[in-house]
């Protein structure tokens, strides 16, 4: 979740891919043909763009032992950046393959590809659609997405308190935890805040299509972000209790 391309370029220090492990590779190519197939091909060194925490340039090319061929067309998003006066760009499905890859996740199917970006666009459009109401909360009415972070294996004190509450009270409470986390800094009228998106699972539709939720909320690190978060769960309180009180006298 959450990878956005674009070919502003920022200078950074390279740093180390933990699922890169192949040497002696040809400094022209980011792929090399290894002797042995379950090492990783990508180099151990690359530039890391700051603002998406991923490696730079993707190629468009097919990877070593690629067998079929993946649409190379990038896809603009309804993001604003904060940088530049531009949007931000979803990377194209080979592109997101060649990031899978250097995940190290080499059993993806090639087919599952380009369903996997539409998911991911679509979730990352949901995402940004929920921050913009958060924002309007805050009379900012034109919000831009300045960076983000991924960080699946750090599980919010939320997603964890609602995990152990879902062990004791499975019927009431989800008891899974989420499969991804997200920090996305938004800028809020010339402001940086940071707005904390945990990713579930949830049950399928009676289609038998596949189906998400999302938990999208200002991280807790002002009183603003604070007070934000209790007038948006009492405001939903009230109207639960409004609507159950008007269904007892309906």
């Amino acid at each position: 979740m959450g990878f956005f391309w674009t070919e502003y370029s920022v200078k950074v220090e390279p740093s180390n891919c933990s699922n890169s492990s192949s040497k002696n590779l040809n400094e022209n190519c980011p792929i090399s043909r290894a002797e042995d197939q379950n090492i990783c091909p990508y180099k151990k060194q690359e530039e890391i763009n700051p603002l998406n925490k991923m490696p730079k340039d993707l190629p468009q090319t097919m990877a070593y032992n690629q067998k079929k061929l993946l649409p190379t067309r990038r896809t603009l998003s309804s993001i604003p950046r904060n940088d530049i006066n531009e949007n931000w760009e979803y990377p194209s499905p080979q592109q997101m393959y060649h990031a899978i890859l250097r995940k190290g996740q080499k059993d993806v199917s090639e087919d599952a590809v380009e369903p996997m970006v539409e998911i991911h666009n679509f979730l990352n459009e949901s995402a940004w659609n929920e921050i913009k109401k958060w924002e309007e909360r805050r009379g900012c009415y034109n919000p831009k997405l300045s960076h983000f972070k991924g960080r699946a294996s750090d599980y919010t004190p939320k997603s964890l308190i609602l995990y152990y509450i879902g062990k004791i009270y499975p019927s009431k409470f989800g008891s899974s935890l989420p499969f991804d986390r997200h920090d996305w800094y938004v800028s809020r009228n010339g402001k940086i805040v940071r707005y904390v998106i945990d990713y579930y699972d949830a049950p399928l539709e009676p289609s038998g299509e596949v189906a998400f939720y999302l938990d999208v909320r200002p991280a807790i690190d002002t009183p603003g972000a604070v007070y934000d978060r209790i007038s948006a769960w009492t405001s939903k309180t009230w109207a639960r209790l409004f609507e159950n009180s008007g269904n007892l006298h309906s």
